[in-house]
């Protein structure tokens, strides 16, 4: 009798536990639960209905890129310049000393990765020999004032295929580059101007920057002492650079459009008041629809967007720290947006963010996405927010 008894005790005790233990709590346990410390967890989509887009152009330096890019393809021209070098074997260097040694051939090799245009297009271009040195990270567009070249065209039979391009180069200015490796009183070589004669089509080649196997541009010089040997030397860039000029391509209002090197950014901003200022974010995704018939891409599209935190909006200064990836996915590209996100609830100041394209250095695709007056509501930019309210 006293077993039986013990054990209805229990199970009522335990009955009782069970029941109190619930997800809403009696007034007399959430009496004990301070306010500070009650949360309440939540989401919302925020369709930027209230958002502002304004794009512009941002100067930026190509002498890091890994690629180089030669030609007129709509609103853009791009030139490129490249010095080649190469080790002089000692079997070679003595007799060129001594003035013995004869460059009876020469020739460039150009091996294409990217191209965007017209395929049937070949592209046509001058190839001038320059005197005055540069500085491949600090070349600019406007630096081509201050460069002095030849006008005479030293490149002839040109012959193109999809994988490869060559060309003849003088055999004269070449002879002259080998000679003033011995020689002091002879002009430095400075390298070749690239500069495209037909629109249409853009190349794109791997530049100094970024050579990772034998497709690196080469310039093949056959040598030959009188009576003794014939050889081959094989010189590869030791200083490349692109450089850019264009306009700003057609807009839209419904469209926010990025360009690869022309560096066309926008300014982005999107309204987050709907979310609580004492709120901390748990996951946000920011995405972008991209707008396929109005893009216009090579043979390598753009992966990934970048996107700055804006210090200050007016005088285009951002925080370089921020810097947040969405990855493109068929036709959006999506990434997580918190680190921008929780700054603005902590109080920062919403000024948008800064858009562009992570390629913009070795490309020239035009990215257009919808933008926040895009007719169809589904196509607009979206954000997309998981987050923890703290009662006050």
């Amino acid at each position: 009798m006293r077993k039986l008894y013990i054990l209805s005790v229990l199970f009522i005790t335990a009955l009782l536990l069970i029941t109190a233990c619930n997800d809403d709590p009696t007034s007399i346990g959430e009496s004990l639960i301070p306010n500070s410390d009650k949360v309440n967890v939540d989401s919302l989509t925020i369709t930027s209905s209230k958002a502002s887009v304004n794009s512009f152009i941002e100067t930026i330096k190509k002498g890091t890129s890994p690629r180089l890019l030669l030609g007129k393809y709509k609103n853009i021209e791009s030139r490129m310049l490249v010095k080649f070098f190469s080790l002089i074997p000692d079997s070679v260097l003595t007799p060129l000393k001594e003035n013995q040694i004869d460059v009876v051939d020469s020739w460039v090799e150009l091996y294409p990765e990217y191209s965007i245009g017209d395929s049937s297009n070949q592209l046509q271009f001058s190839v001038k020999h320059i005197n005055s040195g540069w500085i491949a990270k600090n070349f600019v567009w406007d630096s081509l004032q201050m460069l002095n070249y030849d006008q005479n065209d030293i490149a002839s039979q040109f012959v193109y295929t999809d994988s490869l391009i060559t060309f003849n180069v003088n055999t004269d200015v070449v002879k002259e580059w080998l000679r003033s490796r011995v020689d002091d009183s002879l002009p430095e070589n400075n390298g070749l101007l690239f500069t495209p004669l037909n629109e249409g089509r853009v190349l794109g080649f791997q530049s100094v920057a970024f050579v990772v196997n034998d497709k690196a541009p080469k310039l093949k010089i056959v040598v030959h002492k009188q009576g003794a040997f014939t050889d081959t030397i094989t010189a590869i860039p030791s200083r490349s650079v692109h450089v850019m000029d264009g306009t700003k391509p057609e807009e839209t209002p419904q469209n926010i459009t990025l360009q690869d090197g022309l560096a066309l950014h926008s300014k982005f901003w999107i309204d987050v008041t709907k979310i609580p200022q004492n709120s901390a974010v748990n996951k946000s995704i920011l995405t972008f629809n991209i707008n396929v018939s109005a893009s216009d891409e090579g043979s390598i599209k753009t992966d990934t967007l970048g996107l700055f935190f804006y210090k200050d909006s007016t005088a285009n200064v951002v925080d370089s720290a921020s810097k947040v990836l969405l990855i493109r996915e068929g036709d959006q590209f999506s990434g997580d947006f918190t680190r921008i996100l929780q700054r603005w609830i902590d109080g920062d100041n919403n000024q948008g963010v800064r858009i562009y394209l992570t390629d913009e250095r070795r490309a020239l695709n035009k990215v257009v996405l919808y933008s926040n007056s895009a007719s169809n509501i589904a196509k607009k930019p979206k954000l997309t927010v998981y987050y923890t309210e703290k009662n006050k």
